[in-house]
């Protein structure tokens, strides 16, 4: 309606003009001046009636006492009254304009807005599978160049397009209200743009969708680069990367030069059926002479020459809509991706200090990745017991990283549950699951910030907390340290000559200091924690594990990029825990002495018990024992797990 009314503001105007200029009678001209018409003055006096609209603009700056040759041709003609009339026409439509523009404007932030906040949640909430199979390409060609298609494009294009048809229409309409003959060739130029149309929607309708679909891969190869940037250099490989680089440009760059050839091959077939209907509506126009007056011919001239540039850009506007419709589906695609289950369940909440035990128990525990890939985990049913510490073994692709994300409901059960403190964790939301439980993941994860925000990302610890959950991972040494921000380096021989040292007022030197960056918890950690070491990115990501001091903790190859010392003093702290310990392990000796090993091949238990006794198995079925003896330290696993057998019964007995 909007869109209505503002095209009826700009006919109005020029209708108005129409009725202004037919005021200039040149029969009362002639009764008033004697002018003949053979005269030169008689051909300009006609000339007026065509240009009249043009000169009333004028009008007011000038004296029209002395200068107007219209007061003098039609002194009767209120020159202010059809200006202001005018003017008034003008006023309203730019404001039904502005109004238009306004409202469907911030109708489509406001839409984008919602689009992306859904898009958001959508994609944080779906499932693990989701992001095994969808590149890191595709998601930021979603947030980048789709949305800004529905934040910047759509409603500029809806203008558009609204505007162009309905001024058609009104031309349409115009045209053949003054000459009703156009309406027979008006037939058959309907026909020929309709076929150009559609012609020209298919192709570039298939073109923006290639472009769409090739942008991804480049992004994809652009960001892969960029992450392993020091590797290609160290290989001396740059240039096979730059050549990979411009073949993808080159390939997403070529639909859009054709999408664009496909735009100037519309433009000179709309021109030429456009120069039809200007032709027509000239050739009606000559016919009615003497029917029409002179006013109303120059009316419909005037819409017919705009006729040819509303219908190209209708057109160009609609193709790029469809296009951008691309956009909006491949958005749409994301909004409706799998989700996990709810993070809250009201009606099946566990208690505040749930799981206050630490007990977990599998039973008949199936499930897989996705519906047409075999089963991970295949009729898993064992329990441990509250605050037994458990490792799992068995070869690569055996199910130990898959059981971790089943115990988070990462993977969800095909048949079977998994009970925590005798809480079915299928039945309740995934927040409370793990918000109430922690895992340390094979790949830590750090994040853009400060260690203590790495550490306490919800402020829930003090400083005092953070400190003793770095020493307890060996990141600093002794209470004495976190009063003193560096650590002296002592020299066991003169200095170099030629080196600079640091000396004190009284002359004497003083030794150079090495900062301990984790001393002082405003240190900066870089995006994904490239200032640290790998070893110290994951004792990172342990200390925040040991932080919350969970009742049952998860460890996924957490020390696997640690050296032997450290990671025997980690373990050390590790069994101190007052907690249930399951840790995914390669390194044999660091579970040895666990209450319990549970061993997996293919996704099914075949072994669990004490370390000890699946050591004094004999046969095939001795599968743990065959894992120490090709370790080279079978002797060594033996002793400690003897050891660690007998302490436990020690205990019991007791």
């Amino acid at each position: 309606m909007v869109f209505g009314v503002q095209q009826v503001s700009n006919l109005a105007a020029n209708v108005w003009i129409r009725q202004w200029a037919n005021q200039y009678n040149v029969e009362s001209a002639h009764a008033h001046y004697a002018i003949s018409v053979d005269n030169s003055i008689g051909n300009s006096i006609s000339t007026v009636q065509v240009t009249g609209s043009r000169l009333s603009k004028i009008q007011p700056y000038f004296d029209p006492n002395k200068t107007s040759l219209l007061v003098k041709i039609a002194p009767s003609v209120d020159v202010g009254y059809y200006l202001a009339v005018y003017a008034l026409i003008g006023v309203a439509g730019m404001l039904v304009a502005l109004f238009r523009d306004f409202w469907l404007f911030f109708g489509s932030i406001t839409a984008s807005w919602k689009i992306h906040q859904r898009l958001m949640q959508s994609v944080t909430r779906a499932k693990f599978k989701f992001f095994d199979v969808t590149p890191l390409g595709q998601l930021i060609n979603r947030f980048s160049k789709d949305l800004e298609a529905v934040d910047q494009e759509v409603a500029p294009i809806a203008i558009g397009i609204m505007s162009c048809a309905l001024a058609i229409i009104v031309t349409i309409a115009l045209i053949s209200a003054i000459t009703p003959g156009f309406l027979i060739a008006g037939v058959f130029i309907s026909a020929m743009y309709f076929f150009v149309g559609q012609f020209y929607l298919r192709s570039s309708r298939d073109l923006k969708r290639i472009e769409s679909v090739q942008r991804s891969p480049l992004f994809q190869q652009f960001g892969e680069t960029l992450t392993g940037i020091t590797t290609i250099r160290a290989y001396g490989d740059e240039k096979r990367f730059i050549r990979d680089n411009m073949l993808r440009i080159n390939t997403h760059n070529r639909p859009f030069i054709y999408l664009w050839a496909a735009n100037r091959w519309l433009a000179f077939r709309i021109d030429v059926i456009g120069d039809l209907v200007a032709f027509f509506a000239g050739a009606f126009v000559i016919l009615s002479i003497g029917v029409i007056d002179a006013g109303s011919a120059g009316l419909s001239l005037s819409y017919a020459i705009s006729f040819t540039e509303n219908v190209l850009w209708l057109v160009r506007l609609y193709a790029i809509n469809e296009q951008n419709m691309n956009s909006v589906e491949r958005i749409k695609e994301y909004l409706d991706v799998e989700q996990e289950a709810e993070a809250v369940i009201e009606e099946t909440r566990p208690a505040a200090n749930w799981p206050s035990q630490g007990s977990v128990e599998f039973i008949d525990y199936t499930t897989r990745y996705r519906p047409d890939l075999e089963p991970v985990l295949r009729k898993i049913t064992f329990k441990i017991k509250p605050l037994e510490k458990v490792g799992i073994v068995g070869r690569t692709g055996a199910g130990k990283s898959s059981l971790a994300l089943a115990l988070f409901r990462g993977l969800e059960a095909e048949t079977g549950k998994i009970l925590i403190d005798a809480v079915d964790i299928g039945l309740i939301g995934l927040q409370d699951l793990r918000e109430s439980i922690t895992i340390v993941p094979q790949d830590p994860t750090l994040f853009t910030g400060t260690i203590r925000s790495n550490l306490d990302p919800f402020e829930l610890f003090t400083d005092e907390d953070i400190f003793t959950a770095l020493r307890r991972v060996q990141l600093i040494g002794a209470p004495l340290s976190t009063t003193n921000p560096s650590t002296p380096i002592t020299r066991s021989r003169p200095a170099t000559p030629g080196k600079l040292t640091a000396e004190s007022p009284t002359g004497s030197s003083t030794p150079i200091t090495n900062k301990n960056i984790f001393l002082d918890l405003s240190s900066t950690v870089t995006e994904s924690g490239n200032n640290l070491s790998q070893g110290q990115r994951q004792l990172l990501c342990l200390a925040r594990a040991l932080l919350k001091n969970p009742k049952v903790l998860m460890m996924d190859e957490a020390t696997a990029s640690i050296d032997y010392n450290t990671d025997s003093k980690i373990q050390e702290t590790i069994r101190e825990l007052n907690s249930t310990i399951i840790t995914i392990a390669h390194r044999l000796q660091t579970i040895v002495d666990y209450d319990k090993v549970l061993v997996l091949d293919k996704g099914s238990v075949v072994e669990y018990g004490h370390p000890h006794e699946l050591l004094k198995k004999e046969g095939k079925n001795a599968i743990f024992k065959g894992m120490c003896e090709m370790s080279g330290d079978l002797e060594a696993l033996q002793k400690a797990a003897k050891k660690a057998f007998e302490a436990g019964r020690l205990v019991d007995d007791e």
